[in-house]
């Protein structure tokens, strides 16, 4: 191994142990050097617990909205029907006010005359 190669070795090595411990790294024999052996350990991540948390708790969000659109879905569906059937009923009520109108226009001007 050349002096070049140990340099660089040795700055892979320093970069690597700071990468906040996300990979597990080792020396390795390597001839007559030391090579570096490096793992991923994703299981020593130190945020893979709260990740994990993370995760659970945005399914956990995404249910309960899943649930609050059902219900409002089914709130607004009643409301709906209720603002049919009064829309219905102002429509007769309408009907019968021009009926009573006409009739009382009718009476109004036989006394008139």
């Amino acid at each position: 191994m050349t002096f070049s190669q140990r340099v660089n070795n040795a700055h892979i090595l320093k970069l690597l142990q700071n990468s906040a411990g996300l990979f597990e790294v080792r020396l390795v024999p390597c001839g007559d050097a030391l090579g570096i052996k490096v793992h991923d350990s994703i299981s020593n991540f130190p945020h893979a617990d709260a990740d994990a948390q993370h995760r659970e708790t945005l399914a956990f969000a995404s249910e309960e909205r899943e649930v609050f659109a059902a219900e409002q879905t089914s709130t607004l569906l009643e409301l709906l029907q209720q603002n049919t059937a009064l829309t219905q009923l102002t429509k007769e009520l309408s009907q019968r006010i021009e009926t009573l109108t006409a009739e009382l226009h009718g009476q109004l001007c036989k006394a008139a005359k």
